[in-house]
């Protein structure tokens, strides 16, 4: 079964809850915008408290990240406002850290948010689709999907945020 329609809301509204799922660091909280609950697929506005540090690691299921304000540092590259990244299921990503917090959406998408402590892929970790860009530059905006970088487009509300992005920044 599909997600169910959920009506729009304003999630200011809402309170942000601990994030206590098994393998997340202490320092991320969460607003869920919505559930699958058979697959515990969801998107999630979510909250990293200033100091928030994540070792590096992987997920089972792919998601998706798009940082609205302040900035996460993957590795020794610093993602701001704007940054899109897309993580397949399986492939591990560097240390997060977010010195001075931040806030994002994060879309979880075929399966519950998970997080194994990892230096390695898994042995079906597909590297070659992980996209990390900053949805500001042009250049990334008009050809990501043409180069193959990312085998499939995003979830719609992605496609509607790089559109949006890019008009702003023209």
């Amino acid at each position: 079964m599909a997600r169910p329609h959920i009506e729009p809301f304003v999630d200011r509204d809402v309170p942000f809850k601990k994030m206590t799922l098994p393998g997340f660091p202490k320092g991320m909280q969460y607003k869920m915008l919505s559930l699958d609950t058979d697959d515990g697929a969801c998107t999630m506005t979510v909250l990293y408290e200033p100091g928030y540090k994540q070792p590096p690691g992987m997920s089972y299921s792919e998601y998706e990240l798009f940082i609205q304000s302040g900035s996460v540092t993957i590795g020794d590259k610093v993602w701001g406002p704007g940054s899109y990244i897309f993580v397949p299921a399986g492939v591990a990503i560097e240390a997060l850290s977010s010195p001075r917090g931040a806030t994002a959406l994060i879309f979880w998408n075929f399966g519950e948010p998970s997080f194994v402590e990892s230096d390695s892929d898994h042995p079906q970790g597909e590297r070659n689709r992980l996209a990390m860009v900053n949805s500001y530059d042009k250049r990334i905006h008009s050809s990501i999907f043409a180069s193959g970088i990312v085998s499939s487009p995003p979830s719609a509300v992605m496609n509607s945020a790089f559109t949006h992005l890019a008009s702003r920044s023209r």
